[in-house]
């Protein structure tokens, strides 16, 4: 007898892949400390040994996910900042591909933005390693405006990040409020909002770091602790 069409289409999927796949649905569902190799195994339909022998560890798996995303994320930053535009229209560009791609895969970014299990130190310096290869491609590439400043690029590149993610990391609670429809008119308009946000936020801080306002909030900062 001739197995289902979707029990042989899985099963023709790299074991490597499936495990990814069922980490993807778990970790983002249940939290990855909530997670088990064995139950991992299981819903990927692998012997618990593969999880071991493609990643070293259940930590392995989440630290492919995270790679897997920032390399997504990466590479739209790396391919708009080539492009013959102007900053504010490459800004936008990258705001509207990375809408695109969160919208895509919104299981990988609350695994990747949310999950730093507090005794996997590896990890956090990963997750480290590629927040500031971003911070400084986004600096380079898309915020010149900023060139002059690297701590404000330092910050700026994390905000915008944590804007874009932010509506995906709070779908489940904005759902259930029920007040706005998720289709593609609010998408399309997503990441117009967005760009306008921080393009405006960002302008401030160009015209406060020319007229010295960080430095004066440095002096005073420094006044208060003594």
């Amino acid at each position: 007898m001739s197995k289902p069409a979707a029990v042989a289409d899985r099963a023709e999927v790299e074991p490597r892949e499936r495990i990814l796949e069922a980490a993807r649905e778990l970790f983002s569902a249940k939290g990855y400390s909530a997670v088990g190799v064995r139950e991992l195994a299981g819903n990927a339909g692998v012997n618990i040994a593969m999880i071991s022998y493609y990643f070293g560890s259940k930590q392995g798996v989440l630290e492919e996910l995270i790679n897997r995303f920032f390399d997504l994320y990466e590479a739209i930053g790396a391919e708009v900042a080539e492009q013959e535009a102007d900053p504010e229209r490459r800004l936008r560009t990258f705001v509207h591909r990375v809408v695109a791609l969160f919208r895509d895969t919104p299981r990988l970014v609350r695994i990747a933005m949310t999950e730093l299990p507090l005794d996997a130190t590896d990890l956090a310096a990963l997750k480290a390693d590629r927040l500031k290869r971003f911070v400084q491609s986004f600096h380079c590439g898309l915020d010149k405006s900023a060139k002059h400043d690297p701590q404000v690029a330092a910050i700026r590149g994390p905000a915008l990040m944590a804007m874009l993610a932010s509506h995906f990391l709070m779908k489940p609670v904005l759902v259930e409020m029920g007040r706005v429809d998720f289709d593609d008119a609010f998408y399309a308009k997503l990441p117009e909002v967005l760009a306008d946000l921080f393009l405006a936020g960002a302008r401030a801080s160009v015209d406060a770091d020319r007229q010295g306002r960080y430095e004066d909030c440095l002096a005073t900062a420094q006044a208060t602790r003594k």
